[in-house]
């Protein structure tokens, strides 16, 4: 039986954000002796690096803007995007992005290869309506996501396959006081994280007016720790201003970037997303993975990841039900305790990466097959 050859498309070069970590962790988990893949990038990086260091063949190629002055150039790429289909014998194309699924659709409706675009955020985009009509499937990383396509005409294309996290890797800790002494946190309090980009649309903002509210009301028994950084256009350590202005330099302390992250999943009492817009938000499933109390905005793909069995779900842009949401989970430890047990559960059985991977396969299985 032949193979089927998947060429996956990532529109950026680097392993940073939440798709291009999924993607890495699909390509790792799909089997190989049905599959053979590839990977096309616009430029070289740490993705490409990887990939040909795991022996998978990578192709660097960019599509120009679609634009009057560009016509030459589009017919010039495209010459060369069916040569690489041609010469590799490509059955299905997957991309999250969607300028390149639209075109990687349009060129190729006569050479009996299927497309399928991997939906990763709630917000419309450009070409969405080109992609619904051209491409042959969409996949959603949760119903919030497909929202954008809904109520038309090619809703059959849909489907959702939620995202997939290591569950072997995102492990709970044998002992999450030994991790605390680990990286140096204080044992007698309790520990909060937020794990992402530190920015206003991520809810880090509503998170300090949270803990404002818990230590003027008296709540002090606990530290927030924000893991990761600052976009590069806000000023310099805007956070560090704002935490020094609302008086929280005992309660608030920006660690930066951390290369283990998990080491401090693991360790912490609690992980909030405060986030205003969502697909899923990838650090809620490592959370769940790695048996840690979660806290999130009724938003997005967030209020589908999180039962109420799992962790707790408050109104976006909402300190007060923000603070209140940590109150009641930082003072009892009995129910941190039963939401962390099921959370591990509901992890394992949704969002374990070996059945995103089997779900994945089983869509290329299908259309190549409906495509004879």
């Amino acid at each position: 039986m032949k193979k089927i050859n998947v060429l996956f498309h990532s529109p950026y070069s680097h392993i940073k954000m939440g798709g291009q970590i999924s993607l890495v962790k699909l390509i790792e988990n799909m089997d190989k002796s049905n599959f053979t893949l590839f990977l096309i990038v616009s430029e070289e990086g740490d993705l490409s690096k990887l990939m040909r260091e795991n022996g998978y063949k990578v192709f660097i190629f960019g599509i120009p803007g679609f634009k009057l002055n560009n016509y030459l150039k589009l017919k010039e790429k495209k010459r060369e995007f069916q040569n690489i289909i041609k010469s590799n014998d490509i059955d299905v194309i997957h991309s999250d992005n969607d300028k390149f699924s639209f075109f990687a659709a349009q060129w190729t409706k006569k050479l009996n290869v299927k497309v399928i675009f991997h939906a990763r955020v709630t917000n419309k985009r450009p070409y969405d309506k080109l992609v619904e009509k051209k491409v042959d499937k969409i996949v959603g990383i949760s119903e919030a996501v497909l929202d954008r396509f809904n109520n038309t005409k090619y809703n059959s294309k849909l489907c959702v396959i939620f995202n997939g996290v290591d569950c072997e890797d995102f492990i709970p800790a044998e002992n999450k006081l030994d991790m605390k002494r680990q990286l140096g946190l204080d044992l007698s309090i309790k520990t909060i994280i937020y794990v992402g980009r530190i920015e206003e649309r991520k809810g880090t903002y509503d998170l300090l007016k949270a803990v404002k509210i818990l230590v003027d009301s008296g709540v002090s028994d606990f530290r927030l720790l924000l893991i990761g950084e600052e976009p590069p256009e806000n000023p310099i350590d805007e956070i560090s201003s704002k935490v020094k202005k609302l008086l929280l330099n005992d309660y608030v302390k920006k660690v930066g970037q951390k290369e283990k992250v998990i080491e401090w999943i693991q360790a912490a009492d609690l992980l909030v997303l405060p986030s205003h817009s969502e697909g899923m938000g990838r650090v809620i499933l490592e959370a769940m993975a790695c048996g840690t109390t979660v806290i999130g905005t009724r938003i997005g793909g967030i209020k589908e990841a999180i039962t109420d069995d799992v962790g707790l779900l408050v109104p976006s842009e909402s300190p007060e039900e923000l603070a209140k949401a940590i109150n009641d989970l930082i003072k009892d430890d009995d129910l941190r305790f039963k939401m962390s047990v099921s959370a591990r559960k509901r992890a394992l059985e949704l969002f374990d990466i070996k059945v995103h991977a089997k779900k994945m396969m089983e869509l290329f299985e299908e259309i190549v097959e409906k495509s004879k």
